[in-house]
């Protein structure tokens, strides 16, 4: 049986693993290809959720994202 997630909880594993494939490349790229790939494979419901989270990830690369996405409107 498959481990059942909230969507939130869901949501904070996605952006991790995300962030943990762009992680190898220098800072300002790694934004960037995190935001591509937000932008290109998730859902605008889930586009949404990243944006609207209020709580901080505690991973400057993921904050820097979604500031970018605020910044930029996804």
């Amino acid at each position: 049986m498959a481990e059942h997630l909230d969507p939130a909880r869901r949501l904070d594993q996605l952006i991790k693993g995300v962030a943990d494939f762009f992680r190898i490349y220098p800072q300002d790229e790694a934004v960037k290809g995190v935001v591509a790939h937000i932008r290109q494979f998730w859902t605008p419901r889930m586009r949404a959720d990243f944006i609207a989270a209020s709580t901080p990830s505690g991973d400057a690369l993921i904050e820097q994202a979604r500031a970018f996405m605020r910044d930029h409107s996804a």
